[in-house]
C-alpha cells in the first residue's frame, strides 16, 4: 500500500494508453478539430453543386455517430470520449463517402457499424483494425448498391437533379472509357460524384491544410496517387495516356481518401519506409480492383485490405535499438 501511494504521488510515473501517441503537447481533440476544418472546403463547395441535402447528410452522419458512441460507453460503462471530436470526423467522413441524395437511414446504419463495430468494440480510438469510415463506406456500397450510385434519386429535397443524372465519371472509366467532363470539370467539381468527391481542388486545399498543420505528413498521399497514375497510364490505350490517368486520379473518391482515409494514425505504419508500401499497397490493389472488378467501392476496399496489413509493413521497419549487439549462436 505504502508503495502504491509512492507511485501514485510520483508526477514522472509510467502512464500508457493506446495510439495515437503524440510528442507535443497537441490533444487528440485538437488534431481533430483541424481535420473537421481541413473537410469544409470540400462540403461547401458540395452544398454549392449538389445542394443543401449535403448538409442534412453530413449533419445526420455527425449526429449518428456522436450518439452511438456515447449510448455505447454509457451502455458498458465506459469512459465517456465524445469530447475528443473523433466521431465528429468519423461521421464527416461517412458523409463525404455518400451520394448526396441517399435515403438517410442507409448513413445511419453505415455509422452504427462504424462506430459500433469497429472502433467501441474493439476498445476505442487507437484500438480499430481498419478504418471505420471506410468500413462503414464499404458495408453499404455492399448491401445497398443502387443507393450508393451518386445518380441515385432517392430524394428531391434540396438536390440539384442537374449535377447528378448525368453518369458519373467512375461508371465510364469502369467501362474503359473517358469521361464526358474534362479534366477541368474533374478537377473543380463540375461533374457528378459523392459528397466529398466532388472537387479535388477543395480536396487538396484540405490536404495542404493537414500537411501544413503537420496532422498527416507527404509520403502515403503523394505515393498512393503518384503510383496509381503510373498504373493508369500504363494500361490506357495508346494515344490515351495522360487523360486516362488524370482523368481516373480525379474520379471517384481516390483523392479523397488518400489524403483524409489512408493516412489515418492507427490503421497505417509508423515509419516512412512503411508509409511509402502502404501507399504503393493501396495504389496497386485500387487499380487491381477498378480494373477487374465491377466495385463502385474499390478505393476504400484497397485502404481496408492494407490496414489489415499496416503492422506487418511496420514490423519490416522496426528501428534498430541503440547500443544493442547482435549475439551470434555457435
Amino acid at each position: 500500500k505504502e508503495a502504491k501511494t509512492k507511485i501514485m504521488d510520483n508526477k514522472y510515473s509510467l502512464v500508457t494508453s493506446g495510439s495515437p501517441h503524440e510528442k507535443n503537447a497537441r490533444s487528440t481533440a485538437g488534431i481533430m478539430l483541424v481535420m473537421i476544418t481541413s473537410l469544409v472546403p470540400t462540403l461547401v463547395w458540395a452544398c454549392v453543386r449538389l445542394g443543401l441535402r449535403s448538409l442534412l447528410v453530413t449533419f445526420v452522419c455527425v449526429l449518428s455517430c456522436v450518439i452511438f458512441e456515447f449510448a455505447y460507453q454509457m451502455i458498458f460503462k465506459h469512459r465517456t470520449t465524445i469530447h475528443d471530436l473523433s466521431a465528429v470526423v468519423t461521421g464527416m467522413l461517412i458523409a463525404c463517402n455518400m451520394p448526396v441524395a441517399v435515403p438517410l437511414y442507409i448513413p445511419i446504419i453505415g455509422c452504427f457499424f462504424a462506430i459500433v463495430v469497429i472502433k467501441q468494440a474493439f476498445g476505442g480510438i487507437g484500438r480499430n483494425f481498419v478504418n471505420p469510415a471506410l468500413a462503414a463506406t464499404v458495408l453499404c456500397n455492399l448491401v445497398w448498391k443502387k443507393q450508393m450510385d451518386p445518380t441515385f434519386v432517392g430524394s428531391k429535397w434540396c438536390v440539384n437533379l442537374d449535377n447528378i443524372e448525368s453518369p458519373s465519371p467512375l461508371t465510364h472509366l469502369k467501362n474503359a472509357e473517358i469521361p464526358s467532363e474534362n479534366v477541368f470539370d474533374l478537377f473543380f467539381g463540375n461533374a457528378t460524384g459523392v459528397i466529398g468527391a466532388i472537387s479535388v481542388a477543395m480536396l487538396l486545399i484540405g490536404g495542404l491544410y493537414l500537411l501544413g498543420n503537420k496532422i498527416i505528413t507527404w509520403h502515403i498521399p503523394v505515393t498512393y496517387l503518384g503510383v496509381s497514375a503510373a498504373l493508369f497510364y500504363i494500361l490506357a490505350e495508346d494515344g490515351l495516356e495522360i487523360t486516362f490517368a488524370v482523368s481516373s486520379i480525379c474520379s471517384g473518391a481516390l483523392v479523397l481518401c488518400a489524403v483524409f482515409m489512408a493516412t489515418d494514425y492507427t490503421t497505417s505504419p509508423m515509419s516512412a519506409r512503411g508509409k511509402l508500401i502502404f501507399g504503393a499497397g493501396c495504389a496497386v490493389l485500387t487499380v487491381i480492383l477498378r480494373t477487374y472488378t465491377p466495385l463502385t467501392c474499390d478505393v476504400a476496399l484497397a485502404i481496408l485490405i492494407m490496414n489489415l496489413l499496416a503492422r506487418p509493413v511496420d514490423a519490416l521497419f522496426k528501428p534498430k535499438f541503440f547500443g544493442s549487439v547482435t549475439q551470434k549462436v555457435k
